[in-house]
């Protein structure tokens, strides 16, 4: 099975630049408000993520959602907020639905912030940015 891993990986590639070329573009996203410095964040780990090609992020929430231990539902393991990152990549703009995730450490935020994509959307689609 091994051996056709690296065939499987361009065969993954190869959809996903036709369906990049091909898919119709989507609306873009209405943000909401948030903080500055929330903001800054956010946007600096999307330039971690994605370099020159970030343009914009667009928060969906301006509220936490936290996510407890299933075991202890008292402690709170991190929380998190949606956002949408746009990025330009060749010609086109693409949409990234993903989140900003914050650990958490005695009920407080810690200030130690990373960006993942969500789990039941799909990862980008391409957008109508202007």
């Amino acid at each position: 099975m091994r051996q056709y891993e690296p065939i499987e990986s361009k065969y993954r590639a190869l959809l996903q630049s036709n369906h990049d070329t091909s898919a119709p573009a989507v609306a873009m996203s209405e943000g909401v408000s948030v903080s500055p410095a929330l903001r800054k964040t956010a946007d600096a780990e999307a330039r971690k993520q994605w370099g020159a090609g970030f343009v914009k992020s667009v928060f969906l929430s301006s509220q936490w959602t936290q996510f407890k231990n299933p075991k202890w539902p008292y402690q709170v393991m991190h929380r998190s907020m949606d956002v949408d990152f746009i990025v330009k990549e060749g010609d086109n703009h693409f949409v990234y639905h993903w989140v900003l995730k914050e650990g958490v450490s005695g009920g407080k935020g810690t200030g130690a912030f990373s960006i993942m994509a969500r789990m039941k959307q799909p990862r980008k689609e391409k957008v109508n940015y202007k």
